[in-house]
């Protein structure tokens, strides 16, 4: 069957990049430094750079037609991930951001088009029931649809009950959105990326400890193992041992 896939699930989505000396005033006319399309979404730019580490991994996740998505696809094949598990939404666009990106303080301002393009749908449970778990060893999440993402997680926590521990999928979740209905997610995973830049009550947190500190004490579960301010370094080779991150 060949080495055992990592499978990321959540939006990949369009990003138009400016890059500007400074954020522009309003009403103002400025001139970018620079301007490209980008390949965005979490769990998409996870797809990247497990890819750029060598690992071999499949991106879950809607997909509109158009000539973005052709760019999106395009942009994926050439860093060989796999989209067998994309769910088609042809009646739906693509969600785009523009990202305007501060050269002189390194900050950027994003503005997300896609409840104005018509919501386009997370993947489902019943999307995921598609998926052959025995062709992974880890399966990422995005912190999105968060009911939906509940029962495919707990999927996978059955199968992993009749698996030998050598054939198990390890899971981890990202929970960067300040939605409550998505904070259901902190109890799983194996391993978990909370990173939200605001606190349920909209005040910011001032650092990586305090994110950790609040979550963990939310949990119901306790079955995750909480990463800041990223699990990617879990991924580095070798990938038949998962190691602790530092």
């Amino acid at each position: 069957m060949g080495e055992k896939r990592v499978l990321c699930v959540g939006l990949v989505c369009l990003d138009i990049i400016s890059v500007v000396e400074r954020y522009p005033a309003e009403d103002s006319d400025t001139r970018c430094l620079s301007q490209r399309w980008q390949r965005g979404g979490n769990a998409s730019n996870t797809c990247t750079v497990l890819a750029l580490l060598g690992a071999p991994c499949a991106f879950m996740g809607s997909l509109a037609p158009g000539h973005a998505a052709d760019f999106v696809r395009e942009d994926f094949q050439r860093y060989e991930v796999d989209l067998a598990h994309v769910v088609p939404r042809p009646a739906r666009a693509l969600p785009t951001s523009m990202v305007i990106s501060n050269s002189t303080t390194g900050t950027r301002t994003i503005l997300h088009a896609a409840r104005c393009l018509g919501n386009l749908p997370d993947v489902t449970a019943a999307d995921f029931e598609q998926v052959n778990l025995s062709q992974y060893k880890w399966i990422h999440w995005e912190g999105r649809n968060a009911s939906e993402q509940v029962k495919m997680i707990q999927r996978v926590e059955a199968y992993n009950k009749t698996c030998p521990p050598s054939d198990r999928v390890t899971t981890s979740v990202e929970v960067e959105k300040t939605r409550p209905e998505i904070y259901q997610l902190f109890g799983y995973g194996d391993v978990g990326d909370p990173w939200p830049r605001q606190s349920p009550t909209g005040a910011r947190w001032p650092a990586g400890s305090a994110v950790c500190t609040a979550t963990m004490g939310s949990c119901e579960r306790q079955a995750a193992s909480h990463v800041c301010p990223s699990f990617l370094g879990t991924f580095i080779k070798p990938w038949t041992k998962i190691t602790q991150p530092p």
